[in-house]
């Protein structure tokens, strides 16, 4: 059925109850207006919320309403779904608890077809206008496409789905170049108009469905890519730039030159392994390179394919580097000795070592001895961890073989800027790096 864009369009209802004689009661008086769906259980109308994404549901309270309206309300995608229970005639309903468990509103059967489709009507209306009122809140003003709030509520959503699906997450962070000597030049009317300019021209570069292009802040904008590794956000930054550069702006020195160039940020990550706050903050430190790099220009940030063995007995420290490594796009094995993590090193050679130097039994200086007098790990990288620093660890370390010295508590920035360091380093064994 296709839907008018009107308040009072027909809509897709959702029809949850037991009773076969209700259910063919609602479908009848139903059916002409409206896309109508059918669940018998609670599971099943869960399913058909999932896949299809009904304007109403109208839900027998028994045996499981509550549960599933409490489900519905928990997520964000859901929560806005208007729930409406249809009770029997001598049901005990307990209508506060529905109510408290977002419930919108109770139909008592029997009731006439003409007060049915008038209570369907008139949730559906309510429904729009909600969605017309948030549309609004998500929208920034100025260029008309998503806001910042719009684009953290979709991260936090595609998150999650890719935290169940194990599919990346990509985004692209873009300043315009020099924004702020351009509104000095030109005024705030001129800068207003080159904001809206490149907010349109980016945005029609977007096709896939669930691709997401907002404004971040200033003169900053943002694009978020689920299921999009750190190559599919570097061709579509060039896709970016690209448009940017062909925009013919007022107050152009000569018609050919552009008037606008953005640096751009790009960072990808597996949602399994981190957060998506590290994501946003690789993202922004790339962008900051892409600016020191001269501008209109695009940077990666820590988005490396490599594989990285932790060999720590604390299992805190362990689960902390194993967040933090995974969320920049790492494989990561652990091990929480120095034995078991030389044999897994010796199964399959890692890209880098992260080497606890206090590890019971073995030291990890000793370990990392064992590390470059065996043929198999000899050349493999390893960057020491440490809840004390002096200067004879330092030495004993470094003559080990080990290529920095990190301590603890483990510092996020360092930790991967010094990871990013040794695995840039081609002649194994490395020279030291300086911290």
């Amino acid at each position: 059925m296709k839907r008018r864009d009107t308040a009072d369009a027909p809509g897709t209802i959702l029809l949850a109850v037991k009773s076969a004689a209700t259910l063919q009661a609602l479908n009848a008086a139903l059916k002409d207006e409206h896309e109508v769906l059918f669940a018998r259980d609670g599971k099943t109308a869960l399913d058909i919320v999932a896949g299809q994404e009904p304007d109403l549901i109208l839900l027998d309270p028994e045996p499981d309403g509550l549960a599933i309206c409490k489900s519905l309300k928990k997520s964000p995608s859901t929560r806005q779904m208007p729930v409406v229970f249809v009770t029997e005639p001598g049901a005990g309903t307990d209508e506060a608890a529905a109510i408290e468990a977002g419930v919108a509103d109770f139909i008592a059967r029997p009731i006439g077809d003409d007060a049915l489709r008038a209570r369907v009507r008139l949730h559906l209306k309510l429904k729009r206008r909600s969605e017309q009122l948030r549309n609004l809140a998500l929208t920034d003003g100025l260029t008309g496409i998503a806001n910042r709030r719009r684009f953290d509520e979709a991260l936090a959503h595609e998150w999650r789905r890719g935290s169940r699906s194990g599919d990346p997450v990509a985004v692209i962070l873009g300043d315009i170049d020099h924004f702020r000597s351009f509104n000095d030049r030109y005024g705030h009317q001129a800068a207003d108009d080159c904001l809206k300019a490149v907010a349109a021209a980016a945005a029609h570069c977007f096709r896939r469905p669930g691709d997401l292009f907002a404004r971040f802040g200033g003169e900053e904008f943002v694009a978020l890519l689920p299921e999009q590794d750190i190559e599919g956000a570097q061709q579509m930054a060039l896709k970016l730039q690209k448009a940017v550069a062909k925009l013919a702006l007022p107050h152009a020195e000569s018609p050919t030159a552009p008037v606008v160039t953005l640096s751009f940020g790009i960072a990808a990550a597996d949602p399994r392994r981190g957060e998506a706050e590290a994501l946003i903050e690789q993202v922004e430190a790339a962008l900051l390179d892409a600016k020191a790099a001269g501008r209109n220009c695009i940077q990666g940030k820590r988005t490396w394919n490599a594989d990285i063995l932790v060999i720590e007995d604390d299992a805190p420290t362990r689960s902390l580097i194993e967040e933090l490594l995974g969320g920049a796009g790492c494989k990561v094995r652990t091990a929480s000795s120095g034995e078991s993590g030389l044999a897994e090193a010796r199964r399959a050679p890692p890209s880098l070592v992260l080497l606890d130097l206090g590890l019971p039994g073995q030291s990890g200086f000793k370990i990392a001895e064992l590390f470059r007098s065996d043929p198999a790990t000899r050349h493999v990288k390893m960057v020491a961890l440490t809840a004390r620093r002096s200067w004879e660890d330092y030495d004993a370390a470094f003559s080990s073989g080990v290529s920095a010295y990190i301590e603890k508590p483990v510092d996020r920035t360092k930790l991967l800027t010094v990871i990013e360091q040794v695995l840039a380093q081609k002649t194994p064994p490395p020279q030291p790096i300086a911290l």
